[in-house]
């Protein structure tokens, strides 16, 4: 039915606008995906496709490599079933193993349903799904730009647009889920965190790009405008996964499409010389009212040991390869790293304040985090889970290389900035350790039906 398709569309275009709300809403009720502003469209329309499904007989597509996903499901089964009896046995924080591990199992479930929820969508569309989800992740910066005008406003003082923020931060954002709002002087737009306004930056920028300079905009001025403000943000965000996506993402970018970018050079060089001397000209404004930003002490901060921040992170990460190390082929189960982490964590990372919470055995205490999705696949899932995992992006980049070669040059555009996105998603999982950001499963399923769509016009 037609109303159902446009409902379904104006779903999954709401679960990408909301897209800057990571780890930000304070909604308790459905654990920490209630926190995530993509969760509740993607659920509503998944719910409305399941009902049509089971009591309408709508047809279901499923994708040739989604065999490969089943396979990573399958060994976070198996490495409950190996570790069932010790599973059985763990208590930690108010929470017990089974509970724990079933949980995240029906998470994983929702998500790969999720997955096949947008993949119909995008097989039954006869529009371009890359355009759909470009438009509809350019507006959600028109939401996350202008929260961010006034957090720029606050930062430097200024009382209303403190007052403003302080407005709307109390109609979603939670101080124990966010820490206190009125003392946060870094960019975070609508994410929880800084280094989580990075992550929405990886999946934001190549399209943001793209408009920039493969002519996929009427006003291109106007985006590089917008690719200013981004820099902006980012660089005020002060944060170091923001840094390294912005830099890592951009040097690909200008690879992968550099005759466009050189075709684009007077409009470009023009762009940068505006951009230093806006920024110069400002600096007498503004230099007393915000904050000082140095960028090379950000990157160092990186290999910095005096950094707690980095004890924390790397002690985390440490704590994931010393379980990987007593448990190489299976990992200790699925969900399971937070209950031996305080046993792992190295010495050296005790004094970090955030280290001894975690390794606190008490209700009421923060779960232990890894700080990697790679770090944390391996102490899970070991070995098999990772190779599993990694070989199913690799599939995923080579579905997407084999439309980058294609006769079709917009058919090779959408690949290559889908490529960069994928890109984007992987170099998410090297600041988060969870499955739970919905735009990556949106941008899977993307990746799936664009794969499919070139394979049949071959």
């Amino acid at each position: 039915m037609e109303i159902l398709r446009k409902l379904h569309l104006l779903l999954l275009g709401l679960s990408i606008l909301f897209s800057p709300f990571i780890s930000s809403l304070g909604v308790h009720r459905f654990g920490p995906l209630g926190m995530e502003g993509s969760f509740y469209p993607a659920a509503l329309g998944l719910l409305v496709w399941l009902v049509e499904t089971l009591f309408f007989q709508k047809k279901i597509y499923i994708p040739k490599a989604i065999y490969i996903f089943y396979a990573f499901l399958t060994v976070m089964f198996v490495s409950g079933a190996v570790h069932f009896l010790d599973i059985t046995e763990l208590q930690s924080k108010g929470v017990n193993g089974t509970s724990r591990f079933l949980i995240q199992i029906g998470a994983m479930v929702f998500y790969y349903l999720v997955l096949l929820y947008v993949y119909n969508i995008i097989r039954e569309e006869q529009n371009s799904p890359v355009l759909f989800f470009q438009r509809w992740i350019c507006l959600s910066f028109a939401l996350a730009g202008t929260y961010s005008l006034f957090e720029l406003g606050k930062i430097s003082g200024n009382a209303f647009s403190a007052d403003v923020m302080t407005a709307v931060d109390s109609l979603f954002r939670s101080t124990t889920v966010t820490g206190d709002i009125e003392r946060y002087f870094r960019i975070r737009s609508l994410a929880g965190e800084a280094s989580y306004f990075g992550m929405y930056i990886a999946v934001l920028l190549p399209w943001i790009l793209g408009k920039c300079f493969l002519g996929r905009s009427k006003y291109p001025g106007f985006f590089f405008f917008v690719f200013g403000y981004v820099i902006v943000l980012v660089l005020f965000s002060q944060s170091r996964t923001a840094y390294m996506v912005m830099a890592i993402e951009t040097v690909a970018f200008f690879i992968l499409f550099w005759r466009r970018v050189w075709a684009e050079r007077l409009r470009f060089g023009a762009f940068v010389f505006l951009f230093f001397i806006v920024a110069m000209i400002s600096f007498d404004y503004v230099s007393d009212s915000l904050p000082e930003v140095d960028v090379s002490a950000v990157y160092e901060s990186l290999l910095s040991n005096d950094n707690l921040s980095n004890v924390a992170r790397y002690g985390s990460q440490r704590a994931g390869w010393n379980m990987f190390m007593d448990h190489p082929l299976l990992g200790v189960g699925f969900g399971m790293y937070g209950f031996y982490a305080s046993q792992y964590y190295p010495a050296e990372a005790w004094r970090s304040l955030e280290i001894v919470m975690w390794g606190q055995d008490g209700t009421g205490w923060p779960w232990p985090p890894v700080h990697s999705l790679y770090a944390r696949i391996l102490a899970e899932l070991g070995v098999v889970g990772l190779i599993v995992y990694l070989v199913l992006l690799l599939s995923l980049f080579s579905g997407l290389w084999r439309v980058c070669v294609a006769e079709d040059a917009e058919q090779r555009t959408e690949a290559r900035i889908l490529m960069l996105a994928l890109l984007g998603i992987v170099l998410q999982g090297f600041n988060i350790d969870t499955f739970r950001n919905i735009p990556m499963w949106i941008v899977f399923a993307l990746v799936l039906g664009v794969t499919m769509k070139g394979r049949e016009k071959t």
